[in-house]
């Protein structure tokens, strides 16, 4: 992907998920230059970067590690 600059932070992320790559998205300090934080599109929360603050409005969205769960291994 080609990456954004917002508020002195440098985005960037993979492309390919047509190929079932494991997305993420990170994002760089532009003037540290150094990585800030990156979280990624499936997996456990501490990966996903969901916290006790996420609040889903459906209920089929509530629960621990939905990015683990509801995406069986190999897809």
């Amino acid at each position: 992907m080609a990456p954004e600059v917002v508020k002195g932070k440098v985005l960037i992320g993979n492309s390919g998920g047509e190929y079932g790559v494991r997305g993420w998205l990170a994002a760089l300090d532009a003037k540290k230059r150094r990585s800030a934080v990156k979280a990624f599109s499936t997996g456990p929360d501490s990966e996903v970067l969901i916290g006790p603050e996420f609040k889903p409005f459906y209920d089929s969205d509530k629960g621990a590690d939905l990015g683990v769960h509801t995406w069986p291994p190999g897809t």
